[in-house]
């Protein structure tokens, strides 16, 4: 919405028309007013960097003309609306139009591409007059703009528009109304809009000058704060003479700031020649380069020599030299202890007695091999260099080989394993194959070494054979053994009846003890049956599921008389549990730790066995534990052993071959088994079944 300007006709003024001289002289009086305020108007905003500060001073002196009033409107950035900087219009005026509008007419923003009249204005920077109706009537409806100019006077005025331009760019548009005399006031207008342009451009130019400097100064402040905490050691010199440096800088060489600035660089380096060099290769080798860097070795203040990475850039335009200081000692030192440790793995691989090749995950070929490797396959190793594990690996291996290779392919990790390989010959050999991850010279490859077992091998099928014989022999031992062993226990056991009469004391006697020794030895050789077939890995077992707490509850009943006859109290531990076992042998187990804290319990008033399970890292743990008489410490690392027996049970009966047979059981289904003892407090027996793990009876299969 434009701004339309009146004033009221002061009593006895002429009209329009009037060209009396009292009319003429009030005519100049109005111009000679608006020179007077142009001045004061010029001498104040002249300097002023603020645009709002000028704007206030323009329109608080042009609030001062008697008649004339003003408007300043400031373009948008569109170019296509202004809005309504400031108006001279008396309030009273300007309520008035307000309630005809219906709003506030201050606040309107003026739609600039409706007319032509001042689209004109903006278009050719140009000043212009023309009649206020005129333009009132682009920017308002017909009606509406008649009954504004009539309440403003504006119907027969004239407004003068110029624009105001800031550096070539028209940014808005100063206005003022006139009567008579348009060209003069034209001109006093058009003068008044150019020092208010003029203003406005220096205020922008500061405004703009004023952020500049902000970012400069925030820059210069953010430098300030990379260069103080970069990671690095920055130096600046000029002709070589320290000027500036970080604190890194004093971090990494030991001297103050004092202590530098000013002094030659020179004071950092260990001799002239180094130093020399440093600047023939930063300065000199490469002239044509904005950046150059080299290595070399620093002196601290303390006279440690460190190892340091040094890069140089020119300041375009002055004699100074930016260089940063990287302390690279530590590096340096991973670098030769990483050379070191190539050249010891360099050594050992072709020292060492075993196989080893190297091979290349990409190419699948082997990049290096020892002598071992050479000597035990029959290639040189240049020819190794050609050669892939499908090369050395026969017909019927090549599968397991492949899935080797492809289980290392994925990261994963393979065991050592038992393997048939080719040599150049074409003669087969027994290896074991271990395969391993590893770096070399930076880049992952396979580390792969060979153990030739085929006399091993040989050997253990000598042994299995042997094992065999020993059980055959065992076997006819044992059968040939047990009928008389029958015979002679029946035949002392009827005579000890009276079949034969009546035996007085003596006879009883030495009955009793004949049938207790035949008994003995009946025990040991059906012990030492168990243990020879464990040995030779003979014994086959027959795997089921099985409930472990009813297995021992059965144990338990078996041995009731000896532990009421002994006064033992037993007690369990643990919900039942399955596991997959062959039940007749794991009975065992129990049944002879059991029975061994039975015959050493000892006389204590309070005997006690306890036996169970307990859940450790996932899976069961089986235990025996009594509080009798313990096991001597000379005795524990031969516990195991067969016929090896504790030092204190003299006088208790025993073959020394049950813990044997337990060990025995128990490692034949995967498990492991040991123990812990204090004499005179008690043993506790802990056991594993391996991969027969445990789990609840209602438990589903996975």
């Amino acid at each position: 919405m434009g701004r339309l300007f009146s004033r009221k006709k002061p009593t006895g003024m002429p009209s329009a028309g009037d060209h009396s001289s009292a009319g003429m002289d009030n005519r100049f009086r109005d111009l000679f007013e608006l020179i007077q305020h142009t001045e004061r108007i010029t001498t104040k905003i002249h300097g002023i960097p603020e645009k709002d500060a000028i704007f206030s001073i323009v329109e608080h002196e042009l609030r001062k003309l008697t008649h004339n009033r003003a408007l300043i409107l400031l373009l948008e950035e569109d170019n296509k609306n202004a809005a309504i900087r400031f108006v001279t219009i008396p309030d009273k005026i300007l309520k008035t139009i307000d309630a005809t509008l219906g709003s506030s007419a201050s606040k309107l923003t003026i739609n600039m591409v409706n007319g032509t009249v001042m689209r004109r204005v903006i278009d050719t920077g140009e000043t212009y007059s023309f009649k206020t109706i005129e333009w009132a009537k682009e920017i308002m409806p017909g009606p509406l703009a008649y009954t504004v100019a009539a309440i403003t006077g504006h119907l027969r005025k004239t407004t003068i528009v110029s624009p105001l331009t800031v550096r070539g760019t028209v940014r808005g548009i100063f206005a003022m109304d006139s009567h008579e005399m348009v060209d003069i006031f034209l001109l006093s207008v058009k003068n008044l809009a150019l020092h208010i342009s003029a203003a406005l451009e220096f205020a922008e130019l500061n405004e703009k000058r004023d952020i500049l400097e902000k970012e400069l100064r925030r820059k210069e402040a953010a430098i300030r704060s990379i260069f103080m905490a970069a990671p690095v050691g920055i130096i600046v010199s000029e002709n070589r003479t320290i000027i500036k440096i970080n604190r890194r800088v004093c971090e990494i060489t030991g001297y103050t700031e004092k202590e530098l600035l000013g002094r030659n660089k020179f004071v950092l380096f260990n001799n002239e020649t180094e130093f020399d060099r440093v600047g023939r290769e930063l300065y000199g080798s490469h002239p044509g380069d904005e950046r150059s860097s080299v290595e070399t070795k620093m002196k601290r203040m303390d006279g440690v020599l460190i190892d340091v990475m040094l890069t140089a850039s020119s300041i375009e335009g002055t004699d100074c030299t930016i260089v940063t200081l990287t302390d690279i000692t530590e590096r340096k030192r991973a670098e030769r202890a990483f050379a070191e440790s190539e050249r010891n793995f360099r050594r050992m691989f072709e020292i060492t007695s075993e196989s080893v090749a190297l091979l290349d995950p990409e190419t699948n070929r082997f990049i290096s091999a020892n002598p071992a490797m050479c000597a035990l396959f029959g290639y040189s190793e240049e020819e190794f260099r050609s050669l892939s594990p499908e090369d050395i690996t026969p017909q019927e291996a090549k599968e397991i080989m492949r899935g080797a290779m492809a289980t290392l392919a994925e990261g994963g990790n393979i065991p050592d394993h038992e393997g048939i390989s080719v040599r150049k010959d074409g003669s087969k050999i027994n290896v074991l194959v271990s395969n391993r991850h590893m770096l070399w010279h930076g880049k992952p490859v396979y580390h792969i070494t060979f153990k030739n077992i085929t006399t091993l091998k040989e050997i253990q099928e000598q042994l299995r054979k042997k094992s065999l014989e020993v059980i055959e022999f065992t076997n006819m031992v044992t059968h040939d053994l047990r009928k008389p062993l029958t015979t002679m226990k029946l035949v002392m056991d009827i005579t000890g009846k009276g079949a034969f009469g009546a035996l007085n004391d003596d006879g009883v006697e030495a009955i009793g003890a004949g049938l207790e020794t035949a008994e003995y030895m009946q025990e040991m050789l059906e012990d030492l049956m168990a243990c020879a077939r464990l040995d030779a890995g003979k014994q086959e077992l027959t795997i089921e599921e099985t409930g472990y707490m009813e297995l021992a509850g059965t144990v338990i009943s078996r041995l009731k008389y000896q532990l009421e006859e002994k006064k033992i109290r037993v007690e369990t531990a643990g919900e039942e549990v399955t596991v997959r076992a062959d039940t007749k042998q794991l009975t065992r187990v129990p049944m002879n730790l059991v029975g061994n804290a039975v015959n050493y319990i000892g006389n204590g008033p309070d005997k006690r066995i306890r036996i169970g399970w307990e859940r450790r890292d996932g899976a069961p743990v089986f235990f025996v534990e009594d509080n009798g008489m313990g096991i001597p410490p000379e005795t524990q690392k031969h516990l195991f052993e067969k016929f090896k027996r504790g030092s204190n049970v003299s006088g208790i009966a025993g073959t020394g071959l049950g813990l044997a047979i337990v060990k025995g059981i128990v490692e034949a289904h995967g498990g492991s088994i040991r123990f812990e003892s204090e004499e005179g407090k008690g043993t506790t027996f802990y056991f594993t079944l391996g991969r027969n793990d445990g789990r609840p009876p209602d438990a589903e299969e996975r």
